[in-house]
């Protein structure tokens, strides 16, 4: 008998996506958390990336009791989190696409709450805080990623270099497969590491539409010693002093982000040439000049490190400063803290 709350009674379709890899700890929790949902997804795609514990058997188990059709996938070999994620999420056929972590705890309301933003078609993704949890389940703060409120951002108004967490989001697979993801390119924040498909995801979809914060927890996330990635961030002081200690990991960096936002520029381009109306055209044709001039703002703020004369630097943070190097559509803090930075530097 089907659910009531599946399939045909949902305005949009929606795929869970979870990666494994030796999860046997918390894989039940998470489980049972997806089929206890409000609104149950209409296909759950487990891609496992080899692992040797019991998360097979757990799946398998879980399989069999459970109202959701499962797929899974055993990779033949290893392919890390993102590119885990972005093959498992390329076999599904629903309208949206929902990750998961193995280790977490999804709320009753997570699906049933995120649907919601999507009855705008021009609502590319959606993105909400979480509870944090410690690896006994025990609450021990809020993971905001910055979302403090309801907001609705438009095309282009996403921090460029940010990123929501990929259990905090829901995005449509037509937006999450629009580029090949074998051409993603780097990503950000690692080097010669490939872009994650929630840093992918986020790409795109600021790119294609609108992205939804949702303040609202749906989500327990543990943290624990086998996290890839946990809630600490760096105050802005600790990351300027850090950012500063060694010049040239700066000028390195800072040549990544030219190098990718330059080839980001092109993929939109290239998406732009292929699209089959004007409106998406247009938009992505706008996308890929924020992407080019995203690239001219880097390079601008590059050449302040690489100058020797403090003078010349002073004189080139005020040409970034008049011609909008620094400007930023939505974190008055984002363009204060860039600003900053190299204001000290100028005197280094």
């Amino acid at each position: 008998m089907e659910s009531k709350l599946m399939g045909p009674n949902k305005k949009h379709s929606i795929a869970v996506i979870l990666a494994t890899y030796n999860g046997e700890r918390y894989l039940n929790e998470l489980l049972d958390s997806i089929e206890n949902q409000d609104v149950l997804p209409d296909e759950l795609i487990i891609g496992d990336d080899g692992s040797t514990d019991k998360t097979l058997q757990i799946i398998a188990n879980f399989k069999k009791r459970s109202r959701i059709p499962i797929t899974v996938e055993v990779n033949k070999t290893r392919l890390g989190y993102g590119e885990n994620f972005l093959r498992t999420a390329s076999l599904a056929k629903s309208d949206l696409i929902a990750f998961a972590d193995q280790d977490d705890i999804w709320l009753p309301s997570k699906l049933s709450t995120c649907l919601q933003s999507f009855d705008d078609p021009n609502v590319a993704m959606c993105a909400h805080t979480a509870i944090l949890i410690d690896e006994y389940g025990k609450e021990i703060g809020l993971f905001s990623q910055g979302i403090h409120k309801d907001c609705v951002y438009q095309p282009g108004e996403l921090e460029p270099w940010g990123v929501f967490a990929g259990f905090s989001i829901v995005i449509r697979r037509s937006i999450l497969q629009s580029i090949s993801r074998h051409i993603r390119g780097l990503a950000s924040h690692s080097v010669n590491v490939k872009c994650a498909h929630d840093r992918w995801a986020y790409f795109l979809a600021d790119a294609y539409g609108k992205t939804i914060t949702i303040s609202k927890p749906l989500v327990k996330y543990r943290q624990h010693s086998e996290n890839l990635f946990g809630s600490g961030q760096k105050g802005t002081f600790a990351a300027i002093r850090d950012t500063l200690q060694n010049i040239n990991n700066v000028i390195a960096r800072s040549k990544i982000y030219i190098a990718i936002a330059e080839h980001r520029a092109r993929l939109l381009e290239e998406a732009a040439a292929q699209a089959t109306d004007r409106k998406t055209a247009a938009i992505l044709l706008n996308a890929s000049s924020r992407w080019s001039a995203i690239a001219r703002n880097e390079k601008a703020r590059c050449e302040i490190y690489m100058e020797k004369s403090n003078a010349k630097k002073i004189l080139r943070l005020c040409r970034n400063i008049v011609s909008g190097t620094y400007k930023t559509k939505r974190s008055i803090s984002t363009k204060l803290r860039a600003c900053f930075k190299d204001f000290i530097y100028c005197f280094i």
